[in-house]
């Protein structure tokens, strides 16, 4: 299997080519991942770590941080890795989305309005809810 052909069809960003062309050892874990049906919209995860370089930095059992590694707060790593229950959920290379299985649950707490709106989308809601069009989609 040519890894170079895989990753030309998940459209990355020439830079997170060459960060994974690096680390070939973790391509075959991502295609994987890809493959995989998103988490359900209602998915309770029991277990979620997140991890920076494939080193785990956060765990939370059931709601608890049960782990959690000193980290400077400018670090960058270059690989976020987070799991569900032993289950990759996302991946991020410099921030560039690689892997998605969660968007369906993100989704749903917008739906029930469990995450606060960005000021950008409270102004345009609260435009659109008082008739006032000066807010443009530019």
């Amino acid at each position: 299997m040519s890894h170079a052909l895989n990753l030309e069809d998940w459209s990355l960003s020439s830079s997170a080519i060459a960060l994974l062309t690096q680390e070939l050892e973790i391509i075959s874990e991502l295609a994987i991942a890809r493959q995989r049906s998103p988490f359900p919209a209602g998915y309770t995860p029991a277990v979620i770590d997140v991890l920076f370089d494939d080193v785990l930095f956060i765990r939370s059992d059931r709601g608890q941080i049960t782990f959690l590694r000193p980290c400077s707060p400018n670090y960058q790593p270059p690989f976020v890795k987070v799991r569900f229950d032993d289950q990759m959920a996302l991946f991020l290379i410099q921030g560039e989305i690689v892997v998605n299985r969660i968007q369906a649950m993100a989704e749903l707490d917008q739906l029930l309005g469990r995450l606060t709106p960005s000021p950008r989308s409270q102004s345009l809601l609260t435009s659109i809810t008082s008739g006032d069009s000066s807010h443009g989609n530019g």
